[in-house]
């Protein structure tokens, strides 16, 4: 390889592309001529990804939804532990994220719009939606009543657990609540004022 060639390859620079380029052992052995110097210089949704063969452009591996939660670094006299090195090494509800001292497996930080309570508003049309219940961990219907409500509210559960995600809940997190107005009540009607209500 002449210097250029080495400079170009060893010497990103340019916009970084979404995605995480897969670990270098899940590239199959060939012969190494197609080199890149960013992820400008890769076709389409390519990154330019280190390999056994130096840096060559591939579509990145799949990412699980979420951002991975900031944590501070570690000062520590053994080595970190790196027991991941993309989100499909981890279960589909978490990601791989530093971790203070490496890479490990870790739930994702909750949007912001996953933590505001459930709105039905004062509109009385009364559309079946899902927010997500931290103090539940899980997607739950609550009927819209179709103006002023806020960005927690889902057409769909699976819309719900695709931006807020699905956990269970921790010990002591699934305590029964009071039903507030417009939400659907255990016996199937609509609460009026308080009441248990649905999963």
């Amino acid at each position: 390889m002449t210097q250029e060639g080495c400079e170009r390859a060893c010497s990103p620079s340019g916009p970084v592309r979404p995605g995480s380029c897969p670990p270098p052992s899940a590239f199959p052995d060939k012969s190494c001529t197609q080199f890149c110097s960013s992820d400008d210089s890769c076709p389409g949704a390519q990154r330019c990804c280190e390999t056994s063969c130096g840096r060559q452009c591939h579509l990145p591996a799949g990412e699980h939804p979420g951002t991975c939660p900031k944590m501070p670094v570690l000062q520590t006299f053994v080595p970190c532990n790196h027991t991941c090195t993309d989100d499909q090494q981890c279960p589909p509800e978490e990601k791989c994220c530093y971790n203070g001292c490496g890479r490990s497996c870790l739930p994702p930080e909750r949007h912001s719009q996953c933590q505001l309570p459930a709105e039905p508003g004062p509109c009385q049309v009364l559309q079946p939606r899902y927010f997500y219940s931290p103090n539940h961990g899980r997607c739950r219907v609550f009927f819209y009543g179709g103006c002023q409500g806020n960005a927690n509210n889902f057409r769909s559960r699976s819309e719900c657990h695709r931006v807020c995600g699905r956990n269970q809940p921790g010990p002591g997190l699934a305590a029964p609540f009071g039903c507030k107005m417009g939400f659907l009540q255990e016996d199937g009607h609509i609460a009026g004022v308080a009441g248990p209500c649905l999963p």
